[in-house]
C-alpha cells in the first residue's frame, strides 16, 4: 500500500520538476552552451514526465 503513495508522490514531483529541467538546458543552449549527454538525458527525461 505505501508503495503505491511513493510512486504517486514521486510522479507528482517529477512533473513538478520536469518544466525547469526543460528550461535550464534551452537557456543554456540559447546563450551559446553546448550541453554534455547527461544534460541531453535529463532534458529528455524532463519532456517525457511533462507530457503525462
Amino acid at each position: 500500500m505505501a508503495l503505491g503513495l511513493y510512486e504517486a508522490q514521486l510522479e507528482y514531483l517529477a512533473k513538478q520538476t520536469s518544466d525547469p529541467l526543460l528550461k535550464a538546458p534551452e537557456f543554456a543552449e540559447r546563450m551559446g552552451l553546448q550541453l554534455d549527454d547527461h544534460c541531453l538525458a535529463a532534458r529528455n527525461i524532463a519532456k517525457g514526465h511533462s507530457k503525462n
